[in-house]
């Protein structure tokens, strides 16, 4: 799945996943409206596109409605780090309209207006605090107008626009609405106690902008946009995947590969199923071993273990996995589960099976990473989306899933969608027997059944 998107007739806006999520970037010569609430990042987002056309070498216009000093606005800017002081006044001009707006009215704003933008030759402009031109318009007929006059002639100039506004909610037969090819809306919530932030597309014209809510982040590196999974793969949902292949791969255990009739099946997804404690984690690196040692590009997703604990895992029962990640046969991405979105982790998990092509994937865990979705209802489309593309890619993968209960005499499989679209399910658990605690491994997977023999 492609990751850099920019189209042509399009221009890059440096924001990480921004580009995804508008099928392209900025379209040239188109109006963006950056609408939401005070504090949702709006600012942010247009400095941080404006820092990063000016490094482009283009001609920046930042007009402002406000009545915040430049200064203070670039004092805040500092502690980013796509802020560049050498760019202000050479790629990128600050002008203040407020004055001309307060002496002047809607005349007066677009007339000075328009004379910056020819005098800066900018082919981006922005203007922030747009919102504030209502309260100094005769009519919603007169502020129409004359934003219609001056996008037009900002169009024919040649000139991408954003258009900033302060707006929690959607203003009814708001003329800046009304003049933008494009909307962008930034909420800003609260979830137990963590903050949520996301931006969807509300309007998009002449271009396929991905649909949904899409979480993000301010960082010292500015807003981090993670697209939402299932739209980015949207377009491969009706591409049936490849049937799973006749090869054989084995686990490295010979009592373990009987039980499968010689190993599991190439482009095949498998779950390994247990309690804490049961040997999920080795069993699936062992499986990963005889993979790498037989030369197939492997990748380990890990939400549980650092990858230095990996490896201590696998030297310590003697396969070691070291040489295979120095010689760049194995990458293991780590994830900390705390404080991330699921289409964040995800993101990136995508982003290296695009970059090393794995042929053998592990992630451990399917339960740590699910607990990162704040939507519990989205789970099945998450895997059904994440496995179609797994098995398009003709990946073996594995994945463990945590069991609660420690020891239990009967045999149950939890009600998860993932039991639905695993080929093969090992159930690893112990049962107490004879004052004794042993582990039993059941094979739950009907497909290694049926085609092994």
């Amino acid at each position: 799945m492609p990751h850099s998107s920019q189209l042509p007739g399009r221009t890059s806006t440096g924001v990480s996943g921004l580009d995804i999520v508008l099928a392209g970037g900025l379209l040239n010569r188109s109006t963006y409206l950056i609408a939401g609430a005070p504090g949702t990042g709006k600012s942010v987002l247009a400095q941080q596109i404006a820092f990063h056309q000016a490094r482009l070498g283009n001609k920046v216009l930042f007009l402002t409605l406000l009545s915040e000093s430049h200064e203070k606005m670039l004092v805040n800017l500092q502690g980013f780090s796509f802020f560049d002081r050498n760019l202000v006044g050479d790629r990128i001009t600050y002008l203040s309209l407020y004055q001309d707006v307060i002496n002047g009215g809607l005349q007066n704003f677009t007339a000075v207006a328009r004379e910056a933008v020819l005098k800066s030759s900018a082919k981006l402009v922005i203007m922030d605090g747009v919102s504030s031109l209502r309260d100094f318009a005769g009519s919603r007929g007169d502020l129409r107008k004359s934003l219609f006059d001056f996008n037009a002639q900002l169009s024919a100039l040649g000139c991408t626009t954003l258009l900033i506004v302060d707006d929690e909610f959607p203003v009814q037969n708001a003329p800046e609405y009304a003049i933008s090819d494009n909307i962008l809306r930034l909420h800003f919530n609260t979830d137990k106690k963590r903050y949520i932030r996301t931006i969807e597309i509300a309007k998009s014209r002449a271009t396929p902008a991905l649909p949904g809510l899409h979480y993000f982040d301010i960082t010292n590196d500015g807003l981090m946009i993670y697209p939402f999974i299932e739209s980015q793969l949207a377009s491969q949902q009706f591409v049936p995947p490849p049937a799973v292949t006749k090869e054989r791969l084995s686990f490295g255990i010979e009592g373990l590969n009987r039980m499968v009739y010689g190993g599991l099946f190439g482009s095949s997804f498998n779950v390994i199923l247990g309690t804490p404690g049961s040997g999920k984690t080795i069993v699936s690196l062992r499986f990963i071993y005889e993979g790498v040692r037989q030369g197939r590009k492997s990748l380990i997703l890990s939400l549980q273990h650092s990858p230095p604990q990996l490896l201590a895992i696998s030297r310590e029962l003697g396969f070691s996995l070291e040489q295979y990640v120095n010689d760049g046969t194995l990458r293991i991405l780590w994830a900390l589960p705390v404080q991330r979105y699921l289409d964040e982790v995800a993101g990136k998990l995508l982003q290296e099976i695009e970059s090393h092509q794995p042929a053998l994937l592990l992630i451990d865990s399917i339960t740590e990473l699910e607990r990162l979705s704040l939507d519990p209802d989205r789970i099945t489309s998450f895997w059904a989306a994440i496995i179609n593309i797994l098995r398009n890619k003709k990946i073996t993968s594995i994945g463990t899933m945590e069991l609660n209960r420690l020891g239990n005499h009967v045999l149950e499989i939890p009600e998860h969608p993932i039991s639905l679209l695993a080929d093969t399910m090992l159930l690893m658990r112990s049962q107490e027997a004879d004052g004794q605690l042993k582990r039993l491994v059941s094979i739950l997977g009907i497909l290694s059944k049926i085609r092994g023999k």
